[in-house]
């Protein structure tokens, strides 16, 4: 039960801070990754998402320890 308790509290608190970690990328111009001819991307995309991934994930599993 511990197991999917923690997995739904990493969805929930990802969910929260990826969209306010993207939000702060673009109000901020900060880890933007900008398109040009080396880039896959064909808009500008924030890389700074990975940061409430890593946060819920250390969430999770601070809360099943």
């Amino acid at each position: 039960m511990v197991f999917i308790s923690s997995f739904g509290l990493s969805v929930l608190i990802s969910l929260i801070l990826v969209p306010i970690a993207r939000w702060l990328a673009f109000k901020y111009k900060f880890m933007l990754d900008v398109p040009d001819s080396r880039r896959v991307h064909k808009k500008v995309t924030p890389r700074i998402g990975g940061i409430g991934i890593t946060l819920a994930f250390l969430g999770a599993v601070g809360f099943s320890i």
